[in-house]
């Protein structure tokens, strides 16, 4: 079960018979008002035929494993996905090259400081100008503080995120594009030192 909580801006995860949340998922600095649970399980299309639709993030080859308690089935088969003719072009097999602009990576805790970078095409080394969706994901090391923002297009091939942090630590900045299909953990992180 899930359970939306407003006042603590989380949604507790609850498993069957279990007298306490087994976990939370945070807000991300958004209040959770409501919970959709999106069933993406087989669905019965025929009689002995199954069906699920997923998206899968690139061209290649897949190993899908399914699992079924009852029957006990287990089983593995592959499949490749080829690229969406659709789009109009194919998905870059590299990650932009993000550069950081700001030289300081230590600041202070409560007070807004200005990241700036650039990102570039790996291949042709050419600016990737007027992105509208770079998000920004900074994380505490060892807490459980964190806040995604979205990167403003400054121009001249410049983006900027405006960070406050809350207290001093230390804090991991992930990058991603999702209109790219650059995920998380494709562009190096950036460590940053905070101070009170």
């Amino acid at each position: 079960m899930l359970v939306a909580s407003p006042a603590e801006g989380l949604i507790y995860y609850y498993t069957e018979g279990a007298a306490s949340a087994a976990g939370s998922f945070q807000g991300y600095g958004r209040v959770p008002r409501a919970v959709r649970v999106v069933d993406r399980g087989f669905r019965q299309e025929a009689p002995g035929i199954y069906s699920a639709r997923f998206r899968v993030p690139e061209s290649g080859d897949f190993v899908v494993a399914l699992l079924l308690d009852d029957p006990r089935v287990v089983h593995c088969f592959q499949f490749t996905a080829k690229p969406d003719s659709a789009a109009g072009t194919e998905p870059t097999s590299a990650p932009p090259e993000l550069t950081m602009l700001t030289e300081a990576r230590q600041f202070k805790a409560g007070e807004e400081f200005r990241l700036q970078f650039t990102l570039r095409d790996p291949t042709t080394q050419t600016a990737l100008a007027d992105i509208k969706d770079v998000v920004v994901l900074v994380v505490q090391t060892g807490g459980n503080w964190n806040q995604r923002l979205a990167a403003e297009y400054q121009g001249d091939g410049v983006y900027e995120m405006r960070i406050r942090v809350p207290q001093s630590g230390r804090y991991t900045v992930l990058f991603s594009i999702p209109s790219a299909n650059v995920g998380l953990d494709q562009i190096p992180p950036l460590a940053l030192q905070i101070a009170d």
